[in-house]
């Protein structure tokens, strides 16, 4: 029914208050270390031989405790039983907890609105270096500094809505670890009166320094591309003006050849204009207009520009829309990714195959997902972790631009792009946040 491994017993010591845990008939099945100094006894022995919990525990004090019921996995009752009025509000917690964060590899620190813990998991004592009796109660930025500055800026907005994709580091024992933030928000035994904060911590390790390198290198070009983009397009504008003129001319006199030289030229001066366009896009995006998007509705209105591509390459189109909630997004820039990831899938499959646009919702996280998948030869792994970076590209005529275009711009709708390929075929996924209107 409920064994001593089981993550109760484990993690009963990290309850910030004196607790205890009995079965349906009321054998004592776990204890913290709490509960035994407020009644200086030593009550594991009997936990261990199952001794009823009204003879192992003052029957005063006994009167006096709340009691917390939950079925367990096979359909048996177990009881949490708290010793201190005061703890009452933290009964949420306790529901809300232990189903599933136990041996999380994701750590876990509970926070009020006011940014003191009130519980942390395993996961998180281990990567923070923490000690769970001095952490809790304390506010955040004295028990862990580092994730303080991180918050501190958010904190209007912890208790309102849900964060993601926060980077900090923290040293511990002389070494830099990389940490990734979401938080979530949650109502509190008293409602949403009493809101809590949930602190998912994911340590990132070594990808975020490769990350962090991606990044620098496209604000690097995008500050060079800023700086020089009217220098560049000012004299192309001339020159173009020109070649113009020349042409009419070369018409008028009936000078085929050197009329065929002004059409190579120009279209030359249109693809230059076309990379400084996508230069400035990895510097910052233009001013994105931020509104609820239908992606439902966004990508079936793509559907007859990306059916006529995939009719002319013999390519097979299906789409797998579910129904899925907005998201807050520039609409004109979503249809600039999902037309850039199906432009890759069209070209991966030069012997036609078949291309695929889904839609589901990744409930869990409250994420909207989009993937574009293609039938093609799929990635090589050696160039895998590459393919984000600017400028490279194993197309002939590629500009090695548009997926880290795409990366930008979802990146600064505050979503996430993957991809998968395993010798056969790639998808792409897009994750943005779903959209909920208060």
């Amino acid at each position: 029914m409920f064994h001593r491994e089981g993550w109760i017993e484990r993690n009963i010591e990290l309850l910030p208050f004196p607790a205890c845990i009995a079965d349906g008939g009321g054998a004592l099945l776990a204890v913290n270390r709490a509960l035994e100094d407020m009644i200086q006894r030593s009550l594991r022995q009997a936990a261990d031989s199952e001794e009823g919990l009204e003879t192992a525990v003052k029957p005063d004090l006994f009167a006096k405790m709340v009691r917390y019921e939950r079925a367990t996995p096979d359909g048996e009752r177990i009881f949490l039983y708290i010793a201190e009025d005061r703890a009452n509000w933290d009964i949420w917690l306790w529901h809300l907890m232990q189903p599933f964060v136990g041996e999380m590899a994701t750590g876990l620190i509970l926070v009020n609105s006011d940014l003191h813990i009130r519980a942390v998991n395993r996961t998180a004592v281990g990567m923070l270096g923490l000690e769970p009796e001095q952490a809790i109660g304390r506010a955040i930025h004295e028990a862990i500094p580092e994730l303080g500055v991180v918050l501190r800026p958010v904190a209007h907005k912890l208790t309102t809505e849900n964060l993601r994709n926060m980077l900090f580091d923290v040293e511990i024992d002389g070494q830099i670890k990389h940490c990734l933030l979401d938080t979530r928000v949650v109502d509190g035994y008293g409602g949403s009166d009493d809101r809590k904060i949930l602190l998912f911590l994911t340590d990132i390790g070594e990808r975020f320094d490769s990350q962090i390198q991606r990044q620098e290198k496209l604000a690097t070009v995008g500050k060079i591309a800023a700086g020089i983009a009217h220098e560049i397009r000012n004299p192309l504008t001339s020159i173009r003006g020109f070649l113009q003129i020349m042409r009419q001319n070369f018409i008028r006199l009936r000078m085929e050849k050197e009329f065929q030289y002004t059409e190579v030229m120009l279209a030359e001066i249109d693809r230059v204009n076309e990379l400084v366009g996508e230069l400035l896009l990895l510097s910052k995006p233009r001013d994105m207009k931020l509104e609820p998007v239908e992606v439902e509705e966004l990508i079936t209105g793509l559907a007859p520009l990306i059916s006529s591509e995939t009719i002319l390459h013999d390519i097979e189109f299906h789409l797998c829309i579910k129904p899925v909630p907005k998201v807050l997004a520039d609409s004109e820039m979503l249809k600039q990714v999902v037309v850039n990831l199906v432009k890759n899938a069209v070209e991966a499959m030069e012997h036609g195959g078949t291309l695929t646009i889904c839609t589901r919702v990744v409930q869990d996280e409250d994420l909207v997902q989009i993937d574009v998948q293609d039938t093609g030869p799929g990635i090589p792994n050696y160039v895998m972790d590459r393919i984000f970076d600017a400028f490279f590209t194993t197309k002939e005529n590629g500009t090695g631009l548009g997926l880290p275009i795409c990366q930008r711009i979802i990146s600064d709708l505050g979503g996430t792009i993957r991809v998968s390929s395993k010798g056969y075929g790639t998808t792409f996924t897009v994750l943005l946040p779903a959209y909920r209107e208060k």
